[in-house]
């Protein structure tokens, strides 16, 4: 399975501008009424309410998902320790495995239980980097850019076989989750 060359962050990230700039057009041509077009009810609580349900919904998915799996965690704890063990060069030194593991497992179920099934395996990807190598998100985006402009933006070949094995552990990882908890995926 091969990744594409764009990441479901960028794509994301694009429907965003995207939507922003029909926003903006819709304004000028509407007025304050193009509100009208983005928000159901208007005149509601809608402002006093904005992101609670979104994250709340999506934390008790979460939850509900590890309580639903949670006979079968004990075995993905012990996959989830054999995988790391199995990647081990790319862990640091002073990693603290039983912590890694459980922020790799609550990881996996909040992806599972709030991402569509076909940005897990990239989701994860850049979830287990992240915690792999101990950095922030920013930070990751800071080195790569700092890297990529260090070389002029020449095509690094040891880079693209670092993402590359980067996207096999989430791959193989996902496999074992899939095997393990139960995952029933929304028809």
């Amino acid at each position: 399975m091969s990744k594409s060359n764009t990441s479901p962050k960028f794509n994301r990230g694009l429907a965003a501008l995207k939507l922003n700039r029909q926003m903006q057009s819709d304004r000028l041509r509407y007025g304050i009424d193009f509100i009208d077009s983005y928000i159901e009810d208007v005149e509601g609580d809608w402002l006093e309410n904005w992101g609670k349900t979104e994250v709340s919904t999506e934390i008790g998915t979460k939850e509900t998902f590890l309580q639903k799996n949670a006979d079968k965690t004990p075995q993905l704890i012990e996959k989830v320790r054999s995988f790391l063990g199995k990647w081990q060069t790319k862990l640091p030194v002073n990693l603290d495995v039983t912590q890694t593991i459980e922020r790799v497992i609550d990881e996996l179920a909040r992806i599972i239980s709030s991402t569509e099934a076909d940005e897990w395996l990239y989701e994860l990807e850049d979830t287990l980097r992240e915690i792999c190598l101990g950095k922030s998100e920013l930070d990751l985006v800071s080195i790569t850019r700092t890297r990529s402009e260090s070389e002029h933006l020449e095509f690094d070949e040891d880079n693209e076989d670092e993402d590359d094995e980067w996207f096999d552990m989430a791959e193989e990882l996902l496999e074992e989750v899939e095997s393990i908890w139960d995952i029933s995926q929304p028809e």
